[in-house]
């Protein structure tokens, strides 16, 4: 470039005459041009600063959201595939019982046994009709079962007079007593009898639950009328519960004061 005072040649890109210091109009404009140039290029950076955690963190997030939308996915999938693989391995085991080895079992009357083999192959619980039969004494074994635990556990209990007073409104007499009552009862209320096969293992569980109304709390017929006939929650049992306390002449606490 030539200068217009001195037309002395110097670089266009500079300020002024290198030679009278005579100021140079086009590099003054270059240099403002290439500082706004540099200025928005330094807002461009610190914009894209600031906005970077943002879309980091959205980035993140959504990771976050499609992995466990994938883990819920995977986690549905499984458990519906391991439920068909547990039913499966439910009707094979079922496949695998035998009518005939099960009907020995329950003509030997070892009712134990048989509980434990239809468990075994995921039968007593089942829809499977076939062993019905056997399936309803393992329902009377279960009674017996109750029966006789609840008595254990009041035989334990019952020269504790300070705890029997405590428990008085929902221990081991009111529990027994229900028990009781559900055995003596019939249908659906007590112990349903479809099958005639049965009888006699019903007779036995009934002598058993009237031989502990008789021997531990003085029943007569009429009391074990009374009892198949009241509810088996409410203020009747705990009337029977009472009547039981004021026999053995134990102190009786209601709920609310033990």
């Amino acid at each position: 470039m030539k200068c217009e005072n001195c037309h002395g040649e110097y670089n266009t890109r500079l300020l002024k005459c290198p030679y009278c210091d005579t100021p140079n109009p086009v590099g003054i404009r270059w240099k403002k041009e290439e500082d706004r140039e540099s200025k928005k290029e330094k807002e461009a950076k610190r914009t894209a600063l600031q906005k970077t955690p943002g879309l980091v963190l959205n980035r993140v997030v959504n990771t976050l959201f499609f992995s466990m939308f994938i883990l819920l996915i995977l986690t549905i999938v499984g458990l519906f595939v391991a439920s068909k693989m547990e039913l499966l391995g439910e009707k094979i085991k079922q496949s695998n019982a035998s009518y005939e080895e099960a009907k020995k079992i329950y003509q030997s009357k070892d009712y134990k046994a048989l509980h434990q083999y239809l468990s075994k192959h995921k039968i007593y619980r089942s829809d499977e009709t076939t062993f019905d039969l056997m399936k309803e004494a393992v329902s009377l074994y279960n009674h017996r079962c109750n029966l006789l635990r609840y008595w254990m556990w009041y035989e334990g209990k019952k020269e504790d007079l300070e705890y029997m007073a405590k428990d008085a409104s929902y221990g081991y007499v009111y529990e027994l007593l229900r028990m009781c009552q559900r055995i003596l009862k019939d249908g659906e209320d007590g112990m349903e009898l479809k099958f005639s096969e049965n009888q006699d293992y019903v007779d036995q569980i009934r002598k058993e639950a009237k031989l502990l109304l008789v021997s531990e709390f003085g029943y007569k017929e009429e009391d074990m009328e009374r009892l198949k006939k009241v509810q088996s929650y409410g203020d009747e049992m705990e009337e029977l519960v009472k009547d039981v306390y004021r026999r053995k002449g134990w102190k009786y606490l209601p709920k609310s004061e033990s």
